[in-house]
């Protein structure tokens, strides 16, 4: 396992950044122990491990799911939640919602829209395909579906109005097992870089900058302990936008 995560900027999104950042690794560590369990049971039970991020994408939310309730005795968790839209009056869907108390009083609540690729791709690609039009920017176009505009002040919806982040994770499968040291050099430059939102769909707010350094994100490589599997994921977790309710939540 590696986890990666970014240092806080000078000028920030967030003031909070590195607690956001410390939260998403707990999370990572948490979820570490729930694929190793889901695999080795698995595999004594079907005669070869299950890899989660070689199934679809409610299979990979699941386990993270699975991980944060078997850690965190009383958080709420809800998959695939009913929201309304900012700029509609019908109900979309939120692949997660999360309430975890902590024992700081800051609990952490937050709204998480997965992405996820179907087909495992080269460890040589994931910075290309990090910056393609099915990574980091189809990430930032779904937030602005769910809140109306690309803003990071999350829409607060009606009868949920709660202290909360929105989160945008991507999961990359992997076809072989990379050295470390080639993910945190990936993250680094990726993660770090101002980049232009590309125009996916006939929407006119794009293309938009952004300084991705400004955004608190964790990045979580994984492997299996089995040598016979030669396949990994990659995936990674940025704080996109955040409630007004907590009034030093947001930089100037």
């Amino acid at each position: 396992m590696y986890i990666f995560r970014t240092e806080k900027h000078v000028n920030p999104r967030f003031k909070e950044h590195d607690l956001l950042c410390d939260r998403l690794v707990e999370i990572c560590h948490d979820w570490e122990k729930e694929l190793d369990h889901y695999i080795s049971k698995t595999e004594n039970l079907f005669g070869r491990p299950e890899l989660p991020w070689q199934m679809n994408e409610r299979v990979i939310v699941s386990s993270l799911v699975s991980s944060i309730a078997k850690n965190n005795n009383e958080c709420i968790l809800a998959e695939e939640l009913p929201i309304t839209k900012s700029t509609k009056s019908d109900l979309g869907r939120c692949d997660l919602w999360a309430h975890i108390p902590f024992e700081d009083d800051h609990p952490f609540n937050f709204y998480l829209e997965a992405k996820k690729f179907i087909k495992e791709k080269r460890p040589n690609d994931l910075r290309k395909i990090l910056l393609e039009p099915r990574g980091i920017h189809r990430m930032f176009h779904d937030y602005v579906k769910s809140i109306g505009k690309l803003s990071q002040i999350s829409t607060q919806q009606e009868g949920r109005k709660h202290q909360h982040y929105v989160i945008g994770m991507i999961c990359i499968p992997i076809c072989g097992r990379p050295p470390k040291k080639d993910i945190q050099d990936c993250l680094d430059d990726v993660f770090t870089k101002r980049i232009t939102l590309k125009n996916i769909e006939d929407d006119k707010t794009f293309p938009q900058k952004r300084l991705m350094a400004r955004f608190p994100t964790v990045g979580f490589y994984y492997e299996p302990t089995m040598h016979e599997q030669q396949s990994s994921m990659l995936v990674t977790f940025t704080v996109l936008g955040s409630s007004r309710s907590r009034s030093n939540v947001l930089s100037d």
